[in-house]
This record gives C-alpha cells, sequence and structure tokens, in this order.
C-alpha cells in the first residue's frame, strides 16, 4: 500500500509477488498484482499471470473487466470492447464495475476517441438510474469537454458541484469553461471556489491568476501566479503567462524574459510561448531577437491550421519597428483576416 501511494508500482509488483509466495492461492492477490502491473505500465507482465485467474472462473465479472484493462493498456481497442461488454450484458453487474469500465475508456481515449462514444451511452444510463450520485456527471462532463461541447460538459460539471460541493475539480473545470466561454465573472467565482477548497492545485490557480488578468484585475492576478509559482517554481505554463503578463503591461521585463525562456526550454515547439519570448523581446526593444521568435511561432501555427491572430499581429508590430512597413501590413491584414471583430 504504500508502494502504491509512492506511486512505486514495480516495487508494490514484487512486494505481492513475495506474498504469493507465502499464499499461492490467494486469488485476491493475484488480482491485485495484475492491476499493479497495468499501472506500472506493464500489460505484457498482467497478461502472463492472468491465466491463473481465467482458469479458476473465467465468467467472473471482475476478471473479464480485468481483461478488457490489459488489453485496452495493449492499445488493442475491439478485443477491449469484446470483454467489457460481455460483463455489461449481465443483468447483476453493479454501478462500480460499469464506472470503472467507463472511467477506464475515457482515460485511454487520447490513443482512441472512439471509446468515448462507447462510454457515454453507459454513463447516460447510470446518471438516470442514481441521479444523487456525483460520478456519472462528473464523467460525462469529461465526455463533453473532449467533444467541445461546453454547454453539455458545463451542465454536468456544475451538477457535481451541487451534488458534491466540495470536488475541487469539478468547480475547475467549470471555471475553465467559463473562461473559454469568456463569461469571466462566472470564471473567477468557480476558479475562487476550487481553489479554496484544494489551494495546492497550480493547475487551478494558473486558471485562476489568466482570469483575473483577463478582467485587468492585475494586482490579483500577481498575487496568484506568485502563489502559483511558490508551489512549483518550473510550471511552464505559469512562467509562459505570468511572463506575457509581464511584458503586456512593460513592467518587470527582465524577469519575464528569463521566466519566458525556462519555459521554450521545456516546449520549444509551443508557438504560444514562442510569442511570448518574442514578445518580451519586443517590449525589449531587441527587435531582431523577436522577429526570429513569432515567425517561428506564426509558422508553426500555420502548418496546423489554426487561428493566429494575435500572433501575426504581433510579427507586424515587429516589421513595423524594423522600418519594413510592408511585410508589417501583410502581417496586420493577416491579423483581421483572422479576427474581423478586433478592432
Amino acid at each position: 500500500q504504500l508502494y502504491e501511494q509512492l506511486q512505486r508500482f514495480a516495487e508494490a509488483a514484487g512486494t505481492y509477488q513475495q506474498m504469493l509466495s507465502i499464499d499461492p492461492g490467494n486469488l485476491d492477490l493475484k488480482k491485485r498484482l495484475i492491476e499493479t502491473y497495468l499501472r506500472a505500465g506493464k500489460p505484457d507482465s498482467a497478461l502472463v499471470r492472468l491465466d491463473e485467474l481465467l482458469d479458476v472462473d473465467r465468467m467472473n465479472p471482475d476478471i473479464q473487466v480485468l481483461v478488457g484493462d490489459i488489453y485496452l493498456e495493449k492499445n488493442e481497442s475491439a478485443k477491449a470492447l469484446g470483454y467489457y461488454n460481455t460483463v455489461l450484458k449481465q443483468d447483476s453487474v453493479g454501478i462500480e464495475a460499469r464506472l470503472h469500465i467507463c472511467e477506464s475508456l475515457l482515460q485511454h481515449s487520447q490513443k482512441d476517441s472512439a471509446l468515448i462514444q462507447h462510454a457515454k451511452p453507459i454513463l447516460e444510463n447510470l446518471r438516470e438510474e442514481s441521479p444523487s450520485d456525483w460520478r456519472p456527471y462528473w464523467y460525462l462532463g469529461f465526455v463533453g469537454f473532449s467533444a467541445r461541447n461546453d454547454s453539455f460538459a458545463l451542465a454536468n460539471f456544475k451538477k457535481v458541484t451541487e451534488l458534491n460541493p466540495r470536488h475541487a475539480d469539478a468547480w475547475y473545470h467549470a471555471g475553465t469553461i467559463y473562461f473559454r466561454l469568456e463569461q469571466h465573472d462566472s470564471a473567477a467565482k468557480a476558479l475562487e471556489r476550487s481553489v479554496e477548497i484544494n489551494p495546492r492545485n497550480v493547475d487551478a490557480l494558473g486558471a485562476l491568476a489568466l482570469t483575473y488578468d483577463s478582467m485587468k484585475r492585475r494586482e490579483d492576478s500577481d498575487r496568484i501566479y506568485e502563489q502559483a509559482l511558490r508551489l512549483d517554481s518550473r510550471n511552464h505554463v505559469i512562467l509562459n503567462n505570468y511572463s506575457y503578463s509581464l511584458a503586456e503591461r512593460g513592467i518587470q521585463l527582465d524577469r519575464a524574459l528569463q521566466m519566458a525562456k525556462e519555459a521554450v526550454e521545456k516546449q520549444p515547439e509551443n508557438s504560444s510561448y514562442l510569442d511570448t519570448i518574442g514578445w518580451v523581446y519586443f517590449k525589449l526593444g531587441k527587435y531582431d531577437e523577436a522577429k526570429k521568435y513569432i515567425a517561428k511561432a506564426v509558422e508553426l501555427r500555420d502548418a496546423v491550421g489554426e487561428n493566429g491572430a494575435t500572433l501575426n499581429d504581433h510579427l507586424g508590430d515587429v516589421y513595423y519597428k524594423l522600418n519594413e512597413k510592408d511585410k508589417a501590413m501583410e502581417y496586420w491584414k493577416r491579423a483581421l483576416q483572422m479576427n474581423t471583430k478586433n478592432q
């Protein structure tokens, strides 16, 4: 248990093996060993031990779910779904097993997005069966978030906060959606509640600082950024966002440059980070350096077809300072085409 709490799963597995040498017939220990192999990222080792369980009770739903977990970890989604569906067809299967299946599907949906659509109907049924249980709403929130269906995700995360008011992560996710919808007052309230419940969540602190910054509450924004950095001084998201905020105001530019450098060092192909460091150089009057980074940021954003209105606007500003006014006009026009409402 200590090894698992410390996420030292290989050592936890070794300890379970020692226990099984003392009590080789203990099925619960065998199950735990397989689960630990999965958490350690060793699905093949889990598969080797699985036969011992299957020989004892091949149709046990817990074992069937475990087999599905192993095949998901091996990126064999079709096989995993076969075992999961065998369990789901059983009338006696409980809510815990169904929630576990949905959690596993959502955890692996980054590799196979189709898994989300298998989880959604299970969760909707659970929500109808147990309307006072916050967990189906929690996972449905992630279904909506993954599909960028903000209204669906927000409705479910809000329901979690009603049923479980001290669920800090639900407040955090609701706040990030409000921010994305540019409902900054609602975002700030949700994120403040998240931070109140869990003041050590650096992600929530960063989102709250960014929200305050968007609301022009600069002192509050700086205070929260500093709080986040005291908890994690090398968090590249915090370093980048705080650096950009300082650059926009033209203050503490030397410190902003150092923070931007650290962020770019962590993610050298991140177009937002490259734009930030370029913008700091722009504010320092180092226009050639600014051009190098912002031009690369624009190139990267163009390559993936994402909107880069701010980046093009910045590059236009750089060319203007370099007295290349035709180039400046070219990039300003590109920026305006990407964001026609920008006054």
